[in-house]
């Protein structure tokens, strides 16, 4: 890792996107594909980030899925959403930390939700007031057509969270925008009303 940020830090583009918590491919979908995911805390869990994060506040760290549960309870590698609380927690407290929703709303060819716990995240998001912080993702698209309903789902979960319409229009758009530095758009924008 050490080396990486070293990368990141002498680069003109200081942002490190990093999968945070557990994956899929730790359980029988990595065992089916021959995959071996390191998934203990010492591989997964966001504190291990601190002592960068806190060393270089010139690059922005982006903790991907926000530490979401990608297996089932029961399993050796569950949390119990712990990642997610830790990860929250350190975008209110660091200014080059954000948070993503991304694959939180994946889902099966038949609409069904993949990985539990999604609304409940976005919960959390908004009661901590870190969605100025927060960026969608799909990180979701399993099969050709998926990514419209993942994100119909990740919308309706926000409006049922209450972010408003300003902090959807900026999670879904403008934040990526601001973190990637990308160029802006030709066409509208999502409009705050909306």
């Amino acid at each position: 890792m050490d080396d990486v940020i070293d990368v990141i830090h002498h680069s003109s583009t200081k942002v490190l996107a990093s999968h945070i918590g557990t994956t899929p491919f730790c359980g029988p979908l990595g065992a089916q594909f021959g995959i071996k995911c390191c998934c203990g805390k010492e591989y997964v869990d966001p504190k291990l980030l601190i002592p960068k994060i806190e060393a270089y506040p010139d690059i922005t760290f982006v903790l991907l899925h926000t530490g979401h549960e990608f297996l089932p309870q029961g399993s050796p590698h569950f949390y119990n959403f712990s990642f997610v609380e830790d990860s929250i927690a350190m975008a209110q407290k660091y200014p080059n930390v954000y948070i993503s929703l991304s694959a939180m709303f994946a889902m099966d060819k038949n609409g069904t939700l993949k990985y539990p716990g999604g609304l409940g995240n976005v919960r959390r998001i908004k009661r901590a007031n870190v969605t100025a912080k927060t960026l969608w993702g799909s990180d979701a698209s399993w099969f050709q057509g998926q990514i419209k309903p993942v994100l119909i789902k990740s919308i309706q979960a926000m409006v049922r969270a209450g972010f408003t319409p300003q902090e959807r229009c900026w999670t879904l758009q403008r934040a990526a925008r601001h973190v990637y530095n990308l160029p802006r758009r030709t066409q509208p924008e999502c409009t705050a009303t909306a």
